[in-house]
């Protein structure tokens, strides 16, 4: 009796055949090549492209490449500017998979396992959803979605159809009367691009387990998403959101038949910390996570859908660890796992420190596979959850939506051309034409082309004469300092794998950036410091700034002839409006010092003073509040009548001058930019979850 595969393979070989090789060996010769030489085949012949991308030899290729027990993985990094995501593979000859433009990298989240070859990744800031094929490198966008305060979205395949669906969980105001909603897409499906509700709805009984799944998923730390597997969508449940705490800890929704149904929980509590969803060899497991009282990591196993029993699959024990990385991270999670029966099964581990283990149920042994040190933009801390995730090679195709298809034609490319070379202003008047030109001209993709095409010239230039777009390390809020042709910022350690702050520089003439050390007691940082650094120019010297809260004071050091000195130190202690804010809410600067006798000019953005470093007193030259005061104390007088005796002439403000807005900031000098970019006209609060 020939087996299902033999036959599949028989389906795909005639039209692949050699006169050379039987056509059964030539599919096996193929089902084991990479995903890039499959693509390179494919433009072989019409024949080849067919039989390439048939469904029949893209199961094939994706079954035998799960056997492979070696596993790969990518991760995602933002850049240091923030405008851009890019996504990695573990495989040093991969690298650089490619770059999301647009992405926030810090509010950027991923799967951690991708379906049938298939990832979903959520930008919170747009918010927008992104399926791409990690091995392909394709990647598409999918349409703007209703807005939600709090939604939770997982990718999964339908059988039954053969299509990939996004579902979507949201939940709205209360004063409305659908205050949770369920919205599917079909990737490449009938209806076109759009979201559309789900066929069953969220029927009443569900509600409260629906609006507790977006709950989990809006108030854990550790990004809890849904988790497929058996056909199903599953999230995570936690019995403390709910007013009755029910026995059902899991909810499901079938791809096929688009309803819901609810899992009782394993043998203990869910609780909000420890305990996570993953899918293990097509099975629904449950990780729990029981340190810090012990150092076991349980993984339990849903045995049968109908009666909801689980039974311990995996008790892996964290000591047995090697080089003890399992111990110390805030987070550990499993993304899933790799090889099959034959090559041995292996769990994989991430953790919080960016680094990947394996796991041998049949040895026990523990392994570190990859640790993620450098990339262009190391931001992710020992608190984030790992936005890592298994690394499959599929030839599943990812549909374009049909606004990127049209901006792809020839005549699209050819209108984008001719409107990169127009004013800003004339371009945003041609959006009156038609609608394709509306839709043209209003898409993520032209903005950020015409933004960049617009001010290539302006951008930096690293040593080489390569486009530098980013500062070699993040910049803290602070306004720079300028000084001779060279603008200075400090650095800042909370969004760097360094815990060493450091001033970056500007050579304006140049273009290029470099990196200037910070005396030893500036430099170091640890995130339970609630000191703050800036830079500043006194005198016509660089200097460096540490506002210290807990003393309250500031620290002064200049740098002349390469070399670090202590300048001066003023002590704010005692004076009214002057303290450091260890908040960052209010940040004392330094603006002058006067060349006759060496008092300092300090700005609290509310108050002037003058700072004496040898009597350690300030004498208040300009208070907004006093002003304020003073203004409200007049106009209580004008409005005395008369007949009181007393009248005091009213005093009249400058044309257009709010007394209110009256602030004092520093002064922060900023580039003018060609940009088509534009505030809405009815801001919208979101949170990020």
């Amino acid at each position: 009796m020939v087996s299902t595969r033999s036959a599949k393979r028989r389906m795909v070989a005639p039209s692949i055949g050699s006169s050379m090789l039987p056509d059964e060996l030539m599919t096996e010769v193929l089902m084991r090549l990479p995903v890039k030489s499959i693509l390179r085949f494919r433009a072989v012949c019409r024949s080849w492209a067919a039989a390439l991308s048939s469904e029949e030899f893209c199961s094939l290729h994706m079954a035998t490449a799960e056997a492979e027990a070696a596993p790969k993985l990518i991760f995602i990094s933002p850049t240091p500017s923030f405008d851009s995501t890019r996504v990695y593979s573990s495989d040093p000859s991969d690298g650089l998979l490619f770059a999301l433009n647009g992405v926030r990298g810090d509010f950027a989240d991923m799967a951690p396992a991708p379906c049938r070859g298939l990832t979903l990744l959520h930008d919170l800031v747009a918010p927008a959803y992104y399926v791409f094929n990690a091995a392909t490198r394709a990647v598409t966008r999918l349409p703007p979605c209703q807005h939600a305060v709090a939604s939770t979205a997982g990718l999964g395949f339908d059988a039954s159809t053969k299509e990939y669906k996004v579902v979507r969980l949201s939940s709205g105001n209360s004063d409305k009367k659908q205050r949770i909603k369920c919205e599917v897409y079909v990737l490449g499906g009938e209806h076109g691009d759009r979201w559309r509700p789900a066929a069953g709805g969220v029927p009443f009984r569900f509600c409260n387990f629906a609006s507790a799944a977006v709950a989990t998923v809006r108030w854990s730390k550790r990004k809890q998403r849904p988790v497929f597997a058996h056909g199903f969508l599953h999230w995570l449940i936690y019995p403390a959101t709910l007013p009755t705490r029910p026995r059902a800890a899991v909810l499901s929704f079938s791809l096929q038949d688009e309803t819901f149904k609810w899992i009782r929980s394993p043998p203990f509590e869910v609780s909000l910390s420890g305990v996570h969803l993953v899918e293990l060899s097509g099975h629904l497991c449950m990780v729990r996570d029981l340190r810090p009282h012990g150092t076991i990591l349980e993984i339990w196993k849903m045995k049968d859908y109908n009666s909801g029993d689980w039974s311990l699959q995996h008790s892996i024990d964290l000591l047995q660890h090697v080089e003890r990385d399992l111990i110390d991270p805030q987070i550990i999670r499993v993304i899933g796992s790799v090889g099959d029966y034959i090559s041995g099964e292996k769990v994989i581990l991430v953790t919080s420190k960016r680094k990947a283990i394996t796991y041998d149920p049949v040895s026990g042994i523990l392994k570190t596979i990859l640790s993620i040190r450098e990339t262009s933009s190391p931001y992710e801390t020992q608190k984030s959850t790992p936005r890592v995730c298994l690394f499959q090679q599929s030839l599943a195709p990812v549909h374009k939506t049909s606004e990127e298809i049209a901006l792809l034609s020839p005549l699209a490319k050819a209108i984008k051309e001719v409107l990169f070379r127009l004013p800003g202003d004339f371009v945003v008047q041609l959006k009156l034409v038609s609608k394709q030109w509306l839709r043209l001209i209003g898409s993520e993709s032209f903005l950020s082309s015409y933004y960049a095409h617009n001010n290539m010239d302006r951008r930096a230039k690293d040593h080489d004469g390569q486009d530098q777009f980013e500062p070699p390390l993040p910049l803290n809020a602070m306004p720079p300092a300028y000084l001779s042709g060279v603008l200075y910022w400090m650095s800042e350690p909370r969004l760097g794998q360094s815990y060493k702050r450091a001033v970056v520089s500007f050579d304006i003439p140049t273009q290029t950036f470099s990196i200037i050390p910070c005396p030893p007691c500036i430099a170091m940082w640890n995130d339970a410091s609630p000191c703050q650094a800036f830079v500043v120019e006194l005198e016509g010297t660089l200097c460096v700034v540490l506002a210290d809260p807990v003393a309250d004071e500031l620290d002064i050091w200049k740098l002349e002839h390469d070399r670090w000195d202590r300048a001066y130190k003023v002590y704010l202690d005692g004076w009214l409006g002057y303290s450091c804010d260890s908040f960052g809410i209010s940040v004392v600067t330094l603006l002058a010092v006067d060349p006759k006798n060496g008092r300092i000019l300090l700005n609290t953005g509310m108050k002037l003073g003058l700072y004496d470093p040898v009597r350690r007193t300030i004498e208040n030259l300009y208070d907004l509040d006093e002003v304020l005061r003073l203004q409200q104390r007049h106009t209580f007088f004008d409005e005395l009548p008369y007949s009181q005796g007393k009248h005091c002439s009213p005093q009249v403000p400058l044309e257009g001058e709010d007394p209110a807005d009256s602030k004092i900031l520093p002064w922060v000098p900023f580039l003018y930019e060609e940009s088509l970019a534009s505030y809405p006209r009815a801001p919208i609060a979101r949170g990020l979850y």
